[in-house]
C-alpha cells in the first residue's frame, strides 16, 4: 500500500478559479488592480450620486432614455466574453494618473459649481475610461475601447438635440405614411400630422414619433458594424441608414393600426397593438437592417479580394 495514493491527481474538491480573478489574471497584483478600479469608480460617484440616481429614474419613465440603462449591461457583456484578449497582459499605465486626478477634481468642481447632469455624467465616464487605463495598461484599453466608448451613450442628450431628432422622426414618419395611405388606397386628408381617414382623425403625436426603436437601432448598427463590419466607411454607412429605416418603420406600424382601426375595429387604434406593438414592427426593421449589413458585408470581402 505504500507505492499507492488514495487521492486522484485532480482532486473533484478543488475549487474552480474564481471568475472575477480569471479576469484580469492571478494572484495580488490582480486583486490590487481590481480594488483600486473600484476606488476609483467610488470616488468618482460620490459627487455625482444625485445625477446617476435622477438618471436611474428618467431611464425607466421616460422611453427616450432607456438606453441609459441598457448600454452599461452591453458594455460589461462585450467586456466579460473578450476578457481574456482584454485583461492577458494588464500592466498599469501610471502616466494616467494625472488625468484621472483631474478628472476627480472636475467632478467635484461640476457637481458644487455647475450641477450640470450631462456634463457631470460625461466626466464620470471620462473618469471610469481613464481609470480602467491606469489600473488594467494601455493593451487592456485599446482592446476594450468600443465597449468603454459605448458608454458615452449613458450621458442625457441635451433636450434641444433630442427634441430636433423626435421631430424628424416625426415629420419623416407623417410623410411615408401618407404615401402608404394613398399606395393602399385609403381616402386620407392631411393637415400636418393630423390625417382624416374614414371615420375617425388620427394624429401622430411626439409619443409616436418611434425615437426609441430608433434608438436601440442605432446601437444595434454600433454593435453590428464593430462585430461584422471593418472598414470606417462601412460603419457609417450603416448607422446612416438607421434613420430611413425607423422612419419606414413607423410609418408602416401607423398606416397598419390605422387601416385595421378603420376597416376592421376602432379598438386598433386604442388597443395592445397601439400601445405594445412595436416588437412585431420591429422585426420589420431587422428585415430591413439585416440584408444591409449582409451587403456591406459582402461588399467589403469583394473589395479586399480585389485589391
Amino acid at each position: 500500500m505504500s507505492g499507492h495514493s488514495f487521492y486522484p491527481a485532480e482532486c473533484p474538491f478543488t475549487q474552480p478559479p474564481s471568475p472575477f480573478r480569471t479576469l484580469t489574471g492571478n494572484g495580488n497584483f490582480a486583486r490590487r488592480r481590481n480594488l483600486g478600479f473600484l476606488l476609483i469608480l467610488l470616488l468618482a460617484a460620490i459627487p455625482v450620486r444625485a445625477p446617476l440616481i435622477s438618471v436611474f429614474n428618467l431611464s425607466i419613465h421616460d422611453d427616450r432614455y432607456t438606453q441609459i440603462v441598457v448600454v452599461p449591461i452591453i458594455s460589461g457583456i462585450m467586456i466579460y466574453l473578450r476578457r481574456n484578449a482584454i485583461f492577458g497582459q494588464g500592466k498599469l499605465f501610471l502616466p494616467m494618473v494625472p488625468p484621472v486626478i483631474v478628472f476627480e477634481l472636475l467632478l467635484f468642481f461640476q457637481t458644487a459649481v455647475h450641477g450640470g447632469t450631462s456634463l457631470s455624467l460625461a466626466t464620470f465616464v471620462l473618469t471610469a475610461i481613464g481609470g480602467f487605463a491606469l489600473c488594467y495598461g494601455k493593451e487592456a484599453l485599446r482592446n476594450a475601447a468600443f465597449p468603454l466608448l459605448l458608454l458615452f451613450l449613458t450621458v442625457p442628450l441635451p433636450t434641444r438635440v433630442l427634441d430636433q431628432a423626435v421631430a424628424t422622426l416625426q415629420e419623416g414618419s407623417a410623410e411615408v405614411a401618407y404615401v402608404l395611405f394613398k399606395m393602399a388606397g385609403v381616402p386620407v386628408f392631411r393637415r400636418g400630422f393630423q390625417f382624416s381617414l374614414p371615420g375617425v382623425d388620427i394624429q401622430i403625436a411626439e409619443e409616436c414619433s418611434g425615437i426609441r426603436s430608433g434608438i436601440a437601432l442605432f446601437i444595434t448598427a454600433l454593435l453590428a458594424g464593430q462585430i461584422f463590419l471593418r472598414s470606417g466607411w462601412s460603419k457609417i454607412s450603416l448607422i446612416l441608414f438607421v434613420i430611413p429605416i425607423a422612419i419606414v418603420k413607423n410609418a408602416v406600424r401607423i398606416a397598419t393600426i390605422s387601416c385595421l382601426g378603420v376597416y376592421v375595429d376602432v379598438n386598433f387604434l386604442y388597443g395592445r397593438l397601439h400601445r405594445y406593438g412595436g416588437i412585431p414592427f420591429s422585426l420589420l426593421a431587422l428585415a430591413i437592417f439585416m440584408p444591409l449589413v449582409f451587403g456591406l458585408y459582402k461588399l467589403e470581402s469583394r473589395r479586399r479580394i480585389e485589391g
